[in-house]
């Protein structure tokens, strides 16, 4: 009778070990090398613009910088592809990346372009009134 229990007690263990033991566990990659960034695009664009980094290592990028300024990391759909969003403190320069290990940088620039301001005639009044003043010298 207590060789039974032992073994009722060892296979409902065993049970459970199977049933709560590995559905919940997952392993997280961890950043092996810095990042690199291969490409992106487009390679211009305003304030908001989204660009799309394609590379190796970009799972685990924390901040990102374009031209020395933030820029919002909006994806990290893979190791190998993120996009960014372009804010309001980016200038045109590298892309940076950086990781617990390092930083990567783009080969190339990212160039900011900004919107020319936009005159219509909407603003503008239709009859212009023109007040001509002479000034000649009054002969008595």
């Amino acid at each position: 009778m207590k060789q039974y229990r032992k073994w009722s007690l060892a296979s409902l263990f065993v049970c459970l070990f199977f049933l709560c033991g590995c559905d919940s566990t997952s392993m997280k990659d961890v950043a092996v090398s810095s990042p690199e960034i291969l490409s992106f695009s487009p390679e211009s664009g305003s304030i908001g613009s989204e660009i799309v980094v394609t590379g190796e290592y970009l799972d685990d990028v924390v901040s990102a910088t374009i031209g020395g300024g933030k820029a919002v990391i909006l994806q990290k759909v893979s190791n190998r592809r993120l996009s960014l969003k372009v804010t309001n403190q980016a200038r045109s320069g590298k892309i940076v990346l950086v990781n617990s290990i390092g930083e990567g940088v783009s080969e190339g620039d990212f160039i900011l372009e900004y919107p020319a301001p936009v005159v219509s005639q909407a603003g503008m009044p239709q009859k212009l009134k023109w007040a001509i003043i002479c000034c000649f010298p009054v002969v008595p």
